[in-house]
């Protein structure tokens, strides 16, 4: 849609958007401070696959599995992925809520942690985080269309406290949470570093893909801090599993 670079919009050169190729400009990002995170439901386009089945359990629609797993590798930079592709990315989401997922990780999940894999290997200090709070509640004004609990925090629903984006009404431990939330990256701003007296923020480590969990849980709203292993079944699957298996595809039909 001309909003990412994919596809036609990766093309490089003269006369093209961007001068030299993505992976190129990518091995030249300056080592600066980093503090970079995403949200726990963010989109959840496809948690359509998730059906009501007869007997009123939930159940996984294969079919449109299968259409969001070709999405999906699509939007992972495989062009007319093969039959076999798809299957292996559809097997790996045959479950839930994993399904529901299978867009939101090849969208904003692994793109987050190999932009801070590249930037620790430029030397750069990484801050990774995960923001899991759920009641951002009316905080957020979305008008007539509530946002449910369960699909809490959404795209964005941070940033009522963060920046005022859609600000609603505000309880007054949804004041607190604007104030220690906003002071996470105002010290990062000033500092260069998360960290301070009171908020211990370990370094991103590729090796163990550890982040800091953002949530704001009662009576002390102490957020539980660092924790190892950030999307890591996605991360290894889309970066490790399926090229695999397209490489093996490749070398077959290779003539």
């Amino acid at each position: 849609m001309g909003y990412q670079f994919r596809f036609i919009a990766r093309d490089s050169g003269e006369n093209a958007i961007a001068p030299r190729s993505y992976e190129e400009m990518l091995k030249e990002t300056l080592p600066i401070p980093v503090l970079s995170g995403t949200v726990a439901k963010e989109f959840l386009y496809s948690a359509k696959t998730i059906i009501k089945l007869p007997n009123g359990t939930l159940g996984i629609n294969k079919t449109e599995l299968q259409i969001w797993a070709k999405r999906s590798i699509e939007n992972f930079h495989y062009l007319n992925p093969k039959p076999t592709t798809i299957v292996t990315a559809a097997e790996e989401y045959n479950s839930i809520p994993k399904s529901a997922y299978i867009f939101d990780d090849v969208e904003q999940y692994v793109p987050t942690h190999n932009f801070a894999v590249n930037q620790v290997r430029r030397g750069s200090d990484v801050y990774l985080y995960e923001y899991i709070y759920q009641d951002v509640g009316d905080a957020f004004d979305t008008g007539p269309q509530k946002i449910p609990r369960y699909k809490s925090p959404k795209h964005a629903q941070e940033l009522s406290y963060l920046l005022g984006l859609h600000v609603g009404n505000y309880t007054a431990k949804d004041h607190q949470i604007r104030y220690l939330y906003s002071q996470i990256f105002v010290d990062f701003i000033n500092h260069g570093t998360p960290n301070n007296s009171k908020r211990k923020w370990t370094k991103f480590n590729p090796s163990k893909n550890n982040y800091f969990v953002i949530d704001f849980p009662d009576p002390d709203l102490k957020s539980p801090g660092d924790k190892n292993g950030y999307h890591s079944e996605a991360v290894n699957f889309w970066n490790t599993v399926l090229p695999r298996v397209r490489s093996r595809l490749r070398s077959r039909f290779r003539y």
